[in-house]
């Protein structure tokens, strides 16, 4: 090849060179003068393309010089041209040399001259050869993230690694220019994405796609979003050209695109849900197309939502749940299989309906994979009842009630209930009267009324409808879900036949009818006694006063079948639930010959306790039918003599809210109804308030006002609340504290008893924390102590029962002896073990420290006669010179019994349940002579409580069998002496 053949191609020529000595060729160093330098090659220059710029470095041993001089007579050039010299840092020199545009030869000349003028060289001939095209010594590899993509199960791309690797596998750091890329699958599959900025991609004007190598590097990721499944795809990295224009050969990597993921939603065990509160364990499956299941594959679950009115409220159907927590993403286990909990616990919506919950795979809406499961929400029930269906004709104020309750028996409240009447039936308006058709009222603690009106003997039935448990209009919120199949059988199942409401397995519309008679029978009051009553009936609604005494009324009439030929007469029976009759009967007499049997008889009344009471009026009719008439008359006392005021709390947060509660009674202990009552802050340092200063009692006597705590804690009862009635004047007051809340504590524990060792014993405890309500107060933290109250001394002994034969060992105590260690510092203070005892000592300690454990003695002789078990007095206030009792102690120098107790955790805190577990933790051989006091403490909302358990450390049943020997010995640890001034 001619050298005028290559100035139209791209610099790619190769200069091959060697190290040869400037004197022979020997590549042997020169030395001008006195230079003792040498100059040797650091970078081995072995080959130059025409037109490659390359580094190359050399070393100078023991160099004085600054710099040294590049001298080239051939086709190569130095960088840059208008300098050849080059400087020395370290003892080294780097040269930037760069291929001529024609092949030849030529000689490079390194001249080093040292501080004091000596010269060293060396020259390094070499030759300029064409290789462009031919093959490269580099090879390209390619490392794929994964082998496999699954775009169903989540894994939408691989990321490839490529590198251009030396012949020793190093990487080709000097290599840099396109890798051209394709895909074996047809032209469009997958897709090539930028990495990094470093390894920009590009298509060149044929439709080439390359990403570009930096460094001997470059990254890819392939996407496989919106693909068909392919196995044995090739990634072709095509002949990459290295800087010398030599060409590497094709590289490939196989892999996989697996679209091939199904999930389905298994039968639930059950396939219905209570309203008001249940929960269900919902479980996706994911399979391979073997259906095989496949592990740790992320599961969406969704319950899918409806609105339920035109401003597209959401109707809130329940919650998914994994364990306590919510959550709507479960990776499946090694089965294949995700669970999640379907809860209603929190469901705004306590009606009838079905449930939709969706479960998804994949990532994108290309790639997902759907299915769903319907679970029906049943339960809730609507009953209707009145207190009889035997009326007569024309009779009113008949209370017709529909309960309303979710299937945990949990009123629903706010509910409309539609009840339509029959045309035989009149209802009662809010203006009072009574009118044709039907009324809505809503529902009060699950409860609606409605008083109706006997107008017609025909077509006397009442229907309660709960029209409203089901919304009117609304729409399936079904937009995430992709699969157009699994949307239409969704929106069939959440919507009604027009498809413009939301579905709903509505409650039943109970019914109730009137048996109407054409008898009249009536009871109605009248003040005063029979005989002296007023001329007027008291109003149906009208209280009455349990301090008076009343008439009842009984009217009864009939129309005959035939024309009476005799006297006639009717036994007219009346009982009462509340109060009493002056008579059980009374006896109607017509003696009138017509077709109508009519009279009246009088029953006296005396109330006694306030409440409503019911009579009953009964007969039978000419035709020997029951004939029954109930009627209701309130009575309260209306004479307060008496009031009490409390508070359903006593000790409040800070902001923190209660009710105050003032009882009225009169004379006999009755409550007194629509007494006012009025309440004040006699004094309040907490700046709390009353929002209402008046309150008016019910028929329990009862008053409510809310009480709103200040800012500000408070000392404890320095509130105080007043109530006060209007009528009779008297007062009373509640006092309230503003801290912490009040908790209840309690230690517990087994029959059995742990050994950690062949030495120690673990008696099991608990620690229960409770508020006032005894509900649990989870996560709170409970400081333990345990300390000795008593040390026994004493020997084991084996008692012989009824049959002769010993049966295990057990302690016999001489003496029982109080710790020696009064104020529980743990050291051997001056008033202690000092072989005195009941005598008045003094003591220092920090003010308002306390000494818990011991009992004060009231007298001196009560000490003297106790001295064996009463301690150290009970301080309340533990200052300095305080006056105490000494003990009787052994005077040995030592204080008895030491603290050989421990705990496992000297902090707790409590589980969901309020309980924290721990073990007293001891010595086996101090068993049977220690007793010791347990202490919980700990502080909620500023407020410390605090439980004590005393005990002694007991020995296992099985250490103390009779033919082995006790734990620790047969003698006490504390000696057998009978006296606690005895230390033996």
């Amino acid at each position: 090849m001619h050298n005028w053949e290559h100035y139209s191609r791209l610099p790619a020529y190769l200069l091959t060179a060697a190290l040869i000595a400037s004197c022979g060729g020997g590549g042997k160093d020169e030395l001008v003068g006195q230079s003792n330098s040498a100059i040797t090659a650091v970078t081995d220059l072995t080959s130059l393309g025409v037109g490659e710029t390359k580094t190359f470095s050399i070393s100078i041993d023991n160099a004085t010089g600054t710099s040294v001089q590049v001298i080239s007579n051939g086709n190569v050039n130095i960088v840059p041209a208008d300098s050849t010299t080059r400087p020395i840092v370290g003892g080294k020199a780097d040269i930037i040399v760069k291929g001529s545009d024609i092949e030849g030869s030529g000689i490079l000349e390194i001249r080093y001259t040292d501080a004091q003028g000596n010269i060293a060289i060396k020259t390094i001939p070499y030759s300029v050869q064409d290789l462009v095209g031919t093959a490269s010594p580099y090879t390209t590899s390619i490392q794929l993230s994964a082998a496999q993509i699954n775009p169903t199960g989540g894994n939408t791309a691989t990321r490839a690694v490529f590198t251009i690797l030396k012949t020793d596998g190093s990487v080709a750091t000097d290599q840099n220019g396109k890798l051209y890329l394709q895909l074996s699958s047809s032209p469009g599959f997958g897709d090539f994405k930028a990495v990094l900025p470093a390894y920009p991609i590009g298509v060149e004007t044929d439709g080439r796609k390359y990403v570009t190598v930096v460094n001997g590097k470059a990254e890819v990721d392939i996407s496989a979003v919106g693909q068909q499944p392919i196995q044995g795809n090739l990634l072709i990295a095509n002949p990459f050209t290295d800087n010398k224009g030599r060409i590497t050969k094709v590289a490939s990597q196989s892999f996989n695109i697996v679209n091939g993921y199904t999930v389905t939603m298994e039968d639930p065990a059950r396939t219905e849900i209570l309203s008001g509160g249940d929960s269900i364990t919902l479980s996706a499956f994911v399979s391979d197309p073997a259906g095989a299941g496949v592990a740790n594959q992320k599961v969406t679950f969704e319950i899918v939502r409806t609105t339920v009115d035109a401003k597209g409220t959401i109707r809130k159907d329940g919650e998914l749940k994994v364990g306590a927590n919510s959550a709507s993403t479960v990776l499946t286990d090694t089965n294949g299989r995700a669970n999640i909990n379907l809860e209603l616990d929190s469901a705004d919506d306590r009606s009838n309906r079905p449930i939709v919950v969706l479960a998804r795979i994949g990532s994108s809406s290309n790639e997902q994979k759907e299915a769903f499961t319907k679970v029906d929400v049943v339960g809730t029930t609507l009953a209707i009842n009145t207190s009889t269906v035997n009326v007569k004709n024309g009779q009113d104020n008949l209370v017709v009630t529909a309960t309303l309750r979710d299937a945990k028996s949990i009123s629903i409240d706010g509910q409309p209930i539609r009840f339509d009447v029959g045309s035989g039936l009149q209802t009662k308006a809010s203006t009072g009267e009574y009118v044709d058709g039907g009324q809505t009222v809503n529902t009060v603690s699950g409860l609606a009324s409605t008083n109706v009106k006997i107008k017609d003997v025909n077509n006397t039935s009442v229907i309660a409808v709960a029209s409203n448990l089901c919304p009117s209009t609304g729409t399936v919120k079904d937009t995430g879900i992709s699969d157009s199949a699994v949307k239409e059988a969704v929106r069939a199942i959440l919507l009604d036949s027009t498809q413009t409401k939301p579905f709903c397995n509505s409650v039943q519309s109970p019914s109730l009818g009137f048996i109407v008679s054409t008898l009249n029978f009536d009871i109605r009051a009248y003040d005063g006694k029979c005989g002296a009553e007023a001329a007027t009936p008291l109003a149906d609604a009208a209280l009455l006063d349990i301090n008076k005494s009343y008439c009842f009324k009984v009217d009864y009439s009939e129309v005959l079948p035939v024309v009476q030929t005799a006297t006639l007469s009717r036994k007219i029976n009346l009982a009462t639930t509340l109060g009493t009759l002056g008579a059980a009967n009374q006896t109607i007499t017509d003696d009138v010959l017509d077709d109508k049997f009519a009279g009246t008889v009088k029953f006296d009344y005396t109330p006694t306790y306030p409440g409503v009471a019911v009579l009953r009026g009964d007969t039978r009719s000419s035709d020997n039918k029951s004939i029954t008439v109930t009627i209701q008359k309130e009575f309260i006392a209306t004479l307060p003599a008496k009031i009490a005021v409390q508070s359903d709390k006593t000790s409040l947060a800070v902001g923190g809210q209660t009710e105050i509660i003032a009882k009225v009674l009169d004379a006999k202990d009755n409550p007194v109804k629509g007494e006012e009552v009025e309440f004040s802050q006699l004094s309040d340092p907490s700046g709390g308030r009353l929002p209402a200063p008046v309150a008016e009692t019910d028929a329990n006597g009862i008053a409510r006002v809310p009480y709103i705590a200040g800012a500000l804690t408070t000392g404890k009862d320095t509130i105080k609340i007043q109530g006060k009635s209007r009528t009779s004047g008297k007062t009373a007051s509640v006092d309230l504290t503003v801290g912490g809340k009040s908790v209840f504590l309690s230690i517990g524990t087994g029959n059995t008893i742990a050994d950690l060792n062949s030495t120690t014993y673990a008696l099991p405890h608990q620690i229960t924390i409770t508020d006032a309500d005894g509900q649990p107060i989870r996560n709170q933290q409970v400081t333990l102590s345990v300390i000795p109250f008593k040390y026994y001394k004493g020997m084991y002994v084996i008692p012989v029962d009824g049959d002769t034969t010993a049966d295990t060992w057990v302690p016999s105590i001489s003496a029982r002896c109080n710790n020696e260690d009064i104020n529980l510092n743990g050291r051997l203070d001056e008033l202690e073990n000092n072989t005195n005892s009941d005598s008045v000592i003094y003591v220092n300690g920090p003010q308002g420290a306390l000494l818990p454990y011991y009992t004060t003695p009231t007298t001196q002789s009560e000490l003297s006669n106790n001295a064996n078990t009463v301690q150290a007095v009970r301080l309340k206030d533990y200052g300095s010179n305080t006056p105490i009792y000494d003990i009787l102690d052994n005077g040995d120098g030592l204080l008895w019994p030491g603290n050989p107790v421990t705990l496992s955790d000297a902090i707790v805190t409590t589980d969901a349940n309020g309980i924290a577990t721990y073990n007293v933790v001891y010595a086996k051989s101090f068993a049977s002579w220690i007793q010791v006091r347990l202490i919980a403490t700990t502080r909620v909302e500023g407020t410390e409580s605090r439980v004590e358990r005393v005990f002694d450390l007991v020995a296992s049943k099985n250490d103390l069998k009779k033919d082995g020997t006790p734990p620790g010995g047969v003698e006490s640890n504390f000696g057998t002496a009978s006296s606690c001034t005895n230390p033996n």
